[in-house]
């Protein structure tokens, strides 16, 4: 049960957050315009 709490308490904590997703997205878009 405490193992159970503790692989859901870090699913909670996600280990990209939404900003970082869009950087990356915009950032590959980026590259891929100038190739």
């Amino acid at each position: 049960m405490v193992v159970f709490n503790k692989t859901k308490r870090g699913g909670v904590k996600k280990p990209f957050r939404l900003e970082e997703i869009w950087r990356i997205r915009t950032r590959l878009e980026i590259e891929n315009s100038l190739m």
